[in-house]
């Protein structure tokens, strides 16, 4: 059995790959979030008040806008889709808002419609006034809903770097002695 001194001697035996299998966690992580983030996008428009999409798809999707940080731009619309021959598809707002952003823009889940079957659908956005000669930078984006993994990934990120950090202090401990 060993005791809490052995362990501590023998601490670099545990540490050094513990160290390793987090950067690895943590890559591994990082890469997955980015792939499922692309491979859920279906579309990406331009700011327009009435235009025709097309999903390919039936299911869920999920309504983002896109925009430079800190915009009004989306101040007080409203979104309306519906199929080609006029029914209403209702669109419920997301309960957990997720949002991102960088250095220039920023992206936020809005709504999520079902999508009965694929075809030609009618997207209007009412309450859009006069086009701006900005409006070229505002995006609506529609893809598939990939919350649960990016909660998964983030999980995994944070793991990684507390098992990262400790393994790290616990290294330099027992080096500097």
């Amino acid at each position: 059995m060993l005791t809490l001194s052995e362990l501590y001697q023998n601490i670099l035996w545990l540490s050094v790959p513990l160290l390793l299998i987090s950067v690895a966690v943590m890559i591994y992580c990082i890469d997955r979030l980015i792939t499922s983030k692309r491979k859920a996008l279906i579309l990406d428009i331009p700011l327009m008040e009435q235009q025709e999409i097309k999903f390919v798809q039936p299911g869920p999707v999920v309504l983002s806008i896109e925009g430079p940080l800190f915009t009004t731009r989306f101040n007080g619309l409203s979104y309306k889709l519906s199929t080609s021959d006029g029914r209403s598809i209702r669109g419920r707002r997301t309960v957990f808002r997720n949002s991102t952003s960088g250095l220039l823009n920023a992206k936020t889940d809005l709504m999520i419609y079902c999508i009965p079957e694929p075809g030609y659908y009618n997207f209007n956005v009412e309450g859009l006034g006069d086009t701006l000669e900005k409006d070229a930078d505002h995006r609506l984006v529609f893809s598939r809903p990939h919350m649960a993994n990016v909660i998964g990934y983030l999980l995994g990120i944070t793991l990684g770097s507390m098992s990262l950090f400790g393994s790290l202090v616990f290294s330099l401990l027992r080096l500097t002695q």
